[in-house]
């Protein structure tokens, strides 16, 4: 049986996901740990984004933790294009402003997550943990 709306999930990410959940002591939410599209697991977190445009932008993260509003993207192959590049750019842009989200975007090829970039990732995790904690305190 063929399933129409299929998984696109880059499940070698989801290990590196799982990883910063640990070093940061976060849970991030991802396609196999939560809740999802229409509150099941097994897929990506939707956020609905107003535009120039009458019609609403859906955009979907690979993992995003609620209470520091950070989300992560793993930018595979696809994401390197011309055309994907711009919308990946109005995407972080209004995903920051109309849902307070703080999007990191993780670059990706074949071997995974680029050399010492899931340290940069790490802190930037923190920072922003560090940051919002002190501002709620």
């Amino acid at each position: 049986m063929k399933y129409k709306n299929r998984l696109k999930v880059n499940y070698n990410s989801i290990k590196y996901i799982d990883l910063l959940s640990e070093k940061s002591g976060l849970h991030f939410i991802h396609a196999f740990n939560g809740s999802g599209r229409d509150g099941r697991c097994g897929s990506e977190k939707k956020f609905s984004c107003n535009s120039l445009r009458y019609e609403p932008l859906n955009f979907f993260v690979d993992a995003w933790n609620e209470k520091f509003r950070i989300a992560l993207e793993i930018n595979e192959k696809p994401h390197y294009s011309k055309q994907n590049r711009k919308k990946d750019y109005k995407r972080k842009f209004l995903l920051e402003q109309q849902h307070n989200l703080n999007l990191i975007v993780i670059p990706w090829n074949e071997n995974g997550i680029i050399d010492n970039e899931i340290e940069i990732v790490l802190d930037h995790i923190l920072f922003i943990k560090h940051y919002k904690t002190e501002r709620t305190d």
